[in-house]
């Protein structure tokens, strides 16, 4: 990535995700519910600071961790 583009979206499939994320990720107080399951669906927001082809393992932390059950049933039409 140029190091001019702030945030990057990923979209992957299981497992890669899930060990992508847990790679990257050194900290965050998500990290064990990652480790526990990354549901089809879920969404992890990592951040680091720094040059995007300096990113490595361990380099960022994980400040989100969504999952579908968390956001609740879809509203019916």
């Amino acid at each position: 990535m140029p190091d001019d583009v702030d945030s990057v979206l990923l979209i992957a499939h299981s497992s890669g995700i899930e060990d992508l994320t847990l790679l990257l990720a050194r900290r965050g107080r998500e990290l064990d519910a990652v480790r526990e399951k990354f549901p089809t669906g879920a969404l992890a927001t990592l951040a680091f600071s720094g040059r995007w082809r300096a990113l490595g393992a361990r380099d960022a932390e994980l400040v989100e961790f969504v999952t579908p059950r968390a956001l609740g049933a879809a509203p019916r039409r």
